[in-house]
């Protein structure tokens, strides 16, 4: 669980840390083994991310969850860490983490079921005069046994909230702890909630290539 709120370049976003630390409650209530970091600079971001590559077995569902500011350049996403200073374009790939190694590093393990969950689409005001002009994030290939959630359809940003957590985090620890339902049918329904809250807005989207039923909250 990463949640990152007080950006030094980029200014201060009310609700990832809130979002993480509530995430990872919700999560640790439904048996999964949890470490979170708060306001993570990269090194912390990528060493935490190596300790967990190790700690993940054949047999376990392992997730990656983050809230903050991400940035997609050239079709690839990037997840800002708190310490990054990016003044252009070219700064991205030296001072963020990008995704696909996330996904890749978690995949080494050959575990069950890969998750990544990335409310990670905040409007960001350092990528309004880059000459892209892109917003949100990229569509990154799920790989097989694995499932990638967007808060927000690919190329537009979601919202912060308002309230203590982003109306995507809302949504999912309503319904991941709603039993009977497959991981796919609980997206299903967070998506339904957030377009009903932001007024159609924002429309969150999954890739899967899971090849099996799994339940949060069990059957």
């Amino acid at each position: 669980m990463v949640g990152n709120g007080e950006y030094q370049q980029m200014g201060r976003l009310p609700n990832p840390v809130n979002d993480a630390t509530d995430i990872a409650a919700a999560l640790r209530t439904l048996g999964f083994q949890v470490t979170i970091l708060l306001n993570a600079t990269r090194r912390e971001m990528e060493e935490t991310l190596r300790r967990f590559r190790l700690e993940i077995r054949s047999d376990d569902v392992s997730l990656f969850y983050f809230a903050g500011h991400g940035i997609q350049i050239d079709g690839q996403n990037y997840l800002i860490p708190v310490d990054a200073s990016i003044h252009r374009e070219a700064d991205v790939k030296y001072s963020a983490v990008p995704m696909n190694w996330v996904l890749e590093t978690m995949q080494d393990a050959g575990n069950r079921v890969t998750i990544i969950i990335l409310d990670a689409c905040r409007n960001n005001p350092v990528t309004r005069s880059w000459r892209s002009g892109l917003r949100g994030l990229a569509v990154v290939q799920a790989t097989r046994g694995s499932l990638i959630a967007y808060s927000t359809s690919p190329g537009n940003t979601a919202e912060d909230g308002k309230e203590r957590n982003s109306p995507y985090t809302k949504a999912l620890m309503q319904y991941m702890r709603q039993r009977g339902i497959t991981v796919e049918q609980m997206f299903k329904q967070v998506r339904v909630a957030v377009e009903h809250v932001t007024g159609g807005k924002q429309t969150p989207w999954e890739l899967s290539s899971l090849v099996g039923d799994f339940y949060f909250a069990g059957r």
